[in-house]
């Protein structure tokens, strides 16, 4: 696990978005020390719960922090909010469709 790279991508996830560390533990319900130690770097194995709601804190998909750390960033699935929202625009094209028929 590239825990140095979490750290990097958390820390430059909070500059762009304007959090600090206790911003993000409480978005998070988690503490203050573990958004510091992930922000850090700090090599730690970590609950997938809790690396799922830092993720949801700094608005990325669930298993962002996880695909960070396994080394494959852009392998994350879409939440499951994700793909409702992606379903509902679809659905909705279809329908606009049908009405104009």
């Amino acid at each position: 696990m590239d825990w140095t790279a979490v750290g990097e991508a958390v820390s430059e996830r909070m500059k762009q978005l304007g959090l600090r560390q206790r911003d993000v533990a409480d978005k998070a319900d988690v503490g203050l020390s573990t958004v510091q130690e992930l922000a850090n770097g700090k090599r730690r194995e970590r609950n997938p719960k809790t690396l799922m709601a830092i993720s949801n804190a700094l608005d990325w998909p669930s298993g962002k922090i996880a695909a960070i750390a396994r080394g494959n960033p852009d392998s994350v699935e879409p939440t499951l909010e994700e793909r409702v929202s992606a379903l509902e625009t679809k659905l909705a094209e279809v329908v606009s469709r049908l009405a104009d028929r």
